[in-house]
């Protein structure tokens, strides 16, 4: 791997044992996803979702790396633009054309990290295409076959020049472990699962940006406190606002291990 580019940037969240609870909803399924919308009301879209705290000196947090995407299938060149800032790395404005184009690979993503000198590791279940994928609708719509072939030549290449591409896939712990140090993670997920906590009637694939993690306290039975969930904070480029989203982390790990993701996890090596 290449050296970084310079520090993340707010990356990291510091940890609250209070916030102001504010619900939030995801729009309709995009980005590499399929195209049957989820329509989020009160009780659906992230449910459990609550304004992040800022993280330390950068009030508002991360949002200002935010990039809303411009087409349906664009999650992932959104999600590794903002993975660029957060590294330091000066972006230009999306290019129109970008609304047009397929869905990326998570190995893609990672090739144009690398392009732009930064240091970053992609862990998986699967070095390559798995056949499952081969009979799964939302693949289906973008001639999988010859698709798979250019990502298995890709995946070779990697291997070939010693990319940091590694089986099996981030388990939780080693996941709010990668967001604590300040490294932010694009995460490919079921956008329903992350929505409403329920696996819709297909695989609706979707890239988000993990940027860090916070645990809250509650109360328990009899005013006690017990132990603190962890909740995930996030950049989602299918929302408009760029708001910061949080997510309980045992929802983000049912979206992560949905069948389809492979587990693609892409940690940015550097800190804040």
């Amino acid at each position: 791997s290449r050296p970084a580019r310079g520090g993340c940037r707010d990356a990291m969240i510091a940890t609250e044992s209070e916030a102001s609870v504010v619900e939030a909803s995801v729009p309709p399924a995009s980005g590499a996803g399929d195209d049957s919308a989820v329509a989020p009301g009160p009780s659906s879209g992230v449910g459990d979702a609550r304004a992040g705290a800022a993280p330390r000196g950068a009030p508002g947090g991360p949002t200002w790396a935010h990039e809303r995407q411009l087409g349906k299938w664009d999650c992932g060149p959104a999600c590794t633009r903002m993975a660029l800032r957060l590294a330091g790395v000066p972006v230009p404005p999306p290019h129109p054309d970008q609304a047009g184009g397929a869905p990326q690979w998570t190995i893609e993503l990672l090739q144009e990290l690398r392009d732009k000198g930064v240091d970053a590791s992609f862990t998986t279940d699967v070095l390559g295409v798995a056949e499952s994928h081969l009979d799964e609708p939302f693949y289906q719509q973008h001639n999988i076959e010859h698709e798979a072939a250019n990502i298995r030549a890709l995946f070779q290449r990697a291997a070939s020049e010693a990319w940091d591409v590694r089986t099996p896939r981030l388990d939780l712990e080693q996941l709010l472990s990668a967001l604590s140090l300040g490294h932010p993670c694009i995460v490919l997920v079921d956008s329903r699962i992350l929505a409403n906590g329920e696996a819709g009637p297909r695989y609706s694939g979707h890239y988000i940006v993990a940027v860090g993690v916070r645990r809250c306290h509650v109360e328990g039975e009899g005013g006690g406190e017990r132990e603190p969930p962890w909740w995930v904070q996030y950049l989602d480029p299918a929302r408009e606002d760029g708001g910061l989203l949080e997510v309980p982390a045992p929802r983000l790990e049912e979206a992560r291990a949905a069948e389809g993701t492979d587990g693609d996890v892409i940690e940015v090596m550097c800190t804040p």
